[in-house]
């Protein structure tokens, strides 16, 4: 099992993520493991398998005690999990892209609902 750490220039690292998959991929694509926003990562970035890894740069090695990469503005830190972790559910790697994608766009992207028609025309939410 691997644990996956990401973090953004100037930000805090999130919260890891612990992936038993025999082999995933970190990624843009709707089904990579580790999602990451297009503005920074290709469809499959990193390819992980067999305690490698590949990148769409052509970067290749041994995971072994970890290595860490960078994508865009984002480190991305691969490791052995520690003894008698839990894998993540696949919830929490969804999680984690709506973290970076918040994070990415600022604290001013929270969605607002603007009423165009009816008796509170202009309200909004």
């Amino acid at each position: 099992m691997l644990r996956i750490e990401v973090s953004e220039a100037g930000q805090e690292a999130l919260p890891a993520i612990d992936v038993a998959d025999a082999a995933f991929v970190i990624g843009s694509a709707v089904d990579a493991r580790v999602r990451l926003p297009a503005e920074a990562a290709q469809a499959e970035h990193v390819r992980i398998e067999a305690g490698r890894y590949r990148t769409v740069e052509g970067l290749e090695g041994a995971i072994d005690d970890g290595v860490t990469l960078e994508i865009g503005t984002f480190r991305v830190r691969i490791a052995p999990a520690p003894a008698g972790s839990v894998a993540s559910p696949p919830q929490r790697t969804e999680s984690l892209a709506r973290e970076l994608m918040r994070s990415l766009m600022g604290s001013g992207a929270a969605p607002s609902l603007e009423v165009e028609r009816g008796p509170v025309i202009g309200a909004t939410k």
